[in-house]
């Protein structure tokens, strides 16, 4: 390279990273948290962070920290999604899910949109006064608290993330939001331990500011809080007027729970005078419907429910425990065998599943110790069985002709996954027509994966993730009408990779199985997967293909599948024999 190629490639970079530096300082007036990426021409490691971000998830980066960052030539940077920069993302991965999302949604598509330098898809930028998780969604990710963005102006492995569409961020409401999250597969549990059972219902208009005070703190958002108040008061009759005298100065007096920009007396109350006209615009929900939903379905994390049931009586621990939170039973209640029977064997739940779950003991050493109340006898907080996930108890007053029957208090799922030591990423519903049966259960738990994420699945992983063999899957798959697709990858054998063929003998001792291999010619004839009869096929001038099995595909409904042969350019074991060195 010559010098002056030196020097315009030297400005070229320069002229590059100071491109990039321009858009991060103006990501960063914005508000955002910024933090510095690999670049490069890696695509999966040039995302990566280059430093350790989980400070900056809290904190903001200064504008001196971002220029010593990119002084050393740094291509791409990274936008932290979450309560820190009141910023969620919609990443899609899918064309199809993409134009579903515009075609339902056109009134949340005039936001701030970048345009991905890798496949080209949208990123969808909304602000947001709430705490949203991070989720994966029916193609694609809802990028949220503890993740982040490549932001526009970054260069990675030759692509460049581009504004799409220069309009001020959009801020989304939790009702917008819960509605894009259910029309891409992921439904938000309902939190049946909600604060509003501890408050005292009464026919007092106070009741209602209470209530108030108490979705405040769970959403963590008034508007959110005011919203589902005003349908309260709807459906039980009381009119706009009452809901507006009541609610209004409520919320308006009320201090916002996280970062939120200055605003009037008079924006709030225009706030809440907008609401509550939308909320009073739709008749009262029957009182039926409302009780359906309550507990419509049971949301346990899956990571859980797969550590459990890998221990003994595990799936009668968990259909009971998850019958018990559809029924509306929460956290922390106390229930005897006998109430646990007369509950849920209507449900297909017997004697001997309840006691196996009472008695259910995780197989660890480390035991959470659960709190008991204040008015139980101390002796108790001593000899209680903690290493029952059912905590036993019993009461301090004691009738002198017979004991109290035996109390088990219901353990919460925080103090499961302390338990268990595990974090939670994501549930699966599951509802009472669900846990009739062990078999019925972990069927739906297997339908529910599939119909959440469709893709192509090991029924080996399968039945390890429920903890059964591989016939017992094939049967779930065939009990739901799971449809599935064999996935066959095809190689042209050439005398260029003939050579690749493992010989019969040595696949063994390469560590090479090519039991799911075989040959096959022009006519669609197959042979075994023998490098010799390969060479005598085309000595005859035939057409020969290696195919190898995969995954089989795996999905619910009546979508069809084109083609199922894939054409790689080379053998799924290529250089089998530098295995053998």
């Amino acid at each position: 390279m010559t010098s002056v190629q030196a020097e315009l490639s030297s400005a070229r970079l320069f002229s590059e990273s100071n491109t990039v530096l321009s858009h991060t300082l103006h990501a960063r007036e914005c508000g955002y948290s910024i933090i510095p990426l690999k670049g490069g021409r890696n695509r999966v490691t040039g995302k990566q962070p280059r430093i350790s971000w989980q400070a900056y998830q809290s904190q903001k980066a200064s504008n001196e920290q971002i220029e010593n960052w990119f002084n050393a030539g740094i291509s791409a940077y990274g936008i932290v999604c979450g309560e820190v920069s009141r910023l969620i993302v919609l990443d899609f991965d899918e064309p199809e899910a993409q134009t579903k999302f515009i075609q339902k949604f056109p009134q949340l598509t005039r936001t701030y949109i970048v345009k991905s330098g890798g496949r080209g898809m949208l990123h969808f930028y909304f602000e947001v006064d709430f705490h949203v998780k991070t989720t994966k969604i029916r193609g694609g990710d809802l990028k949220a608290e503890g993740s982040y963005v490549v932001g526009a102006g970054s260069q990675i492995a030759g692509g460049k993330w581009e504004v799409f569409n220069d309009a001020p961020v959009k801020q989304i409401s939790q009702n917008e939001l819960d509605e894009v999250l259910s029309v891409f597969g992921i439904a938000r549990p309902v939190n049946l331990e909600s604060p509003i059972e501890s408050i005292p219902k009464t026919n007092s208009l106070n009741y209602f500011a209470s209530i108030y005070e108490a979705f405040v703190q769970q959403f963590q958002g008034r508007n959110q809080a005011l919203f589902r108040v005003g349908c309260m008061m709807r459906d039980e009759g009381y009119d706009f007027d009452t809901a507006k005298a009541i609610l209004s100065q409520v919320h308006v007096q009320h201090p916002p729970v996280t970062r939120h920009k200055p605003e009037t007396t008079f924006q709030r109350q225009r706030e809440a005078y907008l609401t509550l006209r939308s909320v009073f615009k739709r008749p009262a929900r029957p009182k039926s419907k409302i009780i359906a939903t309550k507990a419509q379905a049971s949301y346990v994390p899956n990571h859980l429910r797969e550590v459990i049931l890998r221990h003994k009586h595990g799936t009668a621990f968990l259909r009971v425990y998850e019958g018990l939170k559809l029924v509306g039973k929460s956290a922390g209640a106390r229930v005897t065998e006998r109430d646990i029977h007369t509950i849920l064997t209507p449900h297909g739940i017997g004697r001997r599943s309840i006691r196996n779950a009472l008695t259910f003991t995780p197989d660890t050493d480390t035991h959470t110790t659960y709190p008991l109340d204040e008015d139980m006898d101390s002796k108790m907080l001593q000899t209680a069985t903690n290493t029952c996930v059912f905590v036993p108890t019993t009461k301090r007053d004691k009738s002198p002709s017979h004991r109290p029957p035996q109390e088990y208090i219901i353990p919460t799922i925080e103090r499961l996954l302390d338990l268990f030591n595990i974090k939670s990423k994501g549930a699966d519903p599951i509802t009472l027509d669900d846990i009739q049966s062990v078999k019925i259960y972990r069927s739906a738990l297997n339908r529910e994966l599939i119909r959440r994420w469709v893709g192509k699945y090991s029924q080996v992983w399968l039945a390890e993730r429920l903890s059964v063999c591989v016939r017992t899957v094939q049967r779930y798959i065939k009990f739901d009408c799971i449809q599935c697709q064999q996935i066959l990858y095809a190689t042209d054998i050439t005398p260029d990779n003939i050579h690749q063929i493992p010989p019969k003998t040595h696949a063994p001792r390469a560590g090479i199985t090519i039991q799911y291999c075989f040959l096959q010619d022009g006519t669609g004839k197959c042979y075994p997967p023998i490098q010799a009869i390969a060479r005598k096929l085309m000595r005859q001038s035939i057409s020969v293909q290696w195919i190898q099995r995969g995954c089989n595909l795996y999905w619910i409904g009546d979508k069809t599948i084109q083609s199922h042969i894939i054409f790689t350019p080379e053998l799924i074991h290529v250089y089998w024999a530098s295995k053998l060195t």
